[in-house]
């Protein structure tokens, strides 16, 4: 099948993008339909992955729940779906007005609906809930890990975009949740130690941390540390994508530095790292037994395992 055979319809946070590329290599070639940063970014990282924006009015017009739907003939349905012989869709639950439009569009393409978060109370993990959905549905995907792409994929990158390999330790103190995230506090000591043992140290920000972080300890840390703004999601990854060792909470940028086969240090409190946690090569989940506030977190475990990491990267 060529990239457009396939279609996979996906729209969510960065982090739960990220936790679906397993499944999109097992689908390759294929095309993503989604959000357009976001794309760009898998489409850099999955070997035969193509990429369009859905926010266009062709592919929004799909969730309109119109008594006659648009005629395969018009100009305005993307030309990707009339084209896809076989479509898996995690913006529909197949009973609703955007599967009735597609089945209208097109009659003759399978399709395959499923959810992408686990319901309360369900503790498998979110890649695994999502492949057994279509698996009873009759796709069954045998899951791609992390080892077997990343070499030629951080070599073909590294070539196509000149990014250095700046190593050292990158840490991560945001979230989209606040109660996700450990003290900033714990984070600052944190850096402030690994500094003091000779280990180059970068701080990342994305835009909810720029405006929850006190003003004046933002620029505590700028004249302090390292810290970074990348402002798009694949300046975000050639941040990380050559670190030697990542540290964050659970948020997207902590899924996408696992997927990247750095090794990573996932920090977990009130989310369940049995349905949450990084997929990658190289993942050390700090968690409490079950759910609770960060405020469980002893800084000392978090630096002993740290530091732990650092010990191994210099030996080898």
């Amino acid at each position: 099948m060529s990239a457009s055979d396939t279609l996979v319809f996906f729209h969510g946070a960065l982090g739960d993008g990220v936790l679906l590329w397993p499944l999109l290599r097992a689908l390759q070639p294929l095309t993503l339909v989604g959000p357009s940063s976001a794309g760009q970014l898998a489409a850099l990282e999955i070997d035969g992955l193509a990429t369009v924006d859905d926010r266009s009015p062709g592919w929004t017009r799909l969730f309109a729940d119109a008594r006659a739907p648009a005629a395969a003939t018009d100009s305005a349905v993307p030309r990707e779906l009339l084209a896809a012989r076989r479509i898996v869709s995690f913006v529909s639950d197949g009973a609703d007005a955007w599967a009735r439009n597609v089945a209208a569009l097109h009659p003759n393409c399978q399709c395959w609906f499923a959810s992408p978060t686990p319901p309360n109370g369900v503790t498998v993990h979110v890649t695994e809930f999502r492949s057994r959905q279509l698996a009873r549905a009759g796709l069954q995907l045998p899951l791609h890990d992390v080892t077997t792409v990343r070499a030629s994929s951080q070599r073909r990158i590294r070539d196509e975009r000149g990014c250095t390999r700046p190593g050292g330790v990158v840490l991560a103190p945001g979230s989209g949740s606040r109660e996700k995230c450990w003290p900033p506090a714990a984070y600052e000591r944190l850096a402030g130690r690994l500094i003091d043992r000779g280990v180059t140290v970068r701080i990342l920000m994305g835009h909810v941390e720029t405006e929850r972080l006190d003003s004046a300890l933002r620029r505590g840390w700028e004249e302090r540390f390292d810290v970074r703004y990348p402002p798009t999601p694949i300046e975000l990854a050639d941040e990380i994508r050559f670190a030697h060792l990542y540290v964050g909470n659970d948020s997207g940028p902590t899924q996408l530095a696992a997927q990247l086969g750095v090794a990573t240090v996932a920090l977990f409190g009130p989310t369940d790292p049995r349905v949450w946690s990084p997929v990658g090569d190289d993942v050390t989940v700090i968690a409490p037994p079950a759910p609770r506030p960060m405020d469980w977190l002893a800084y000392e475990n978090v630096e002993r395992i740290v530091n732990e990491h650092v010990d191994r990267v210099t030996r080898g």
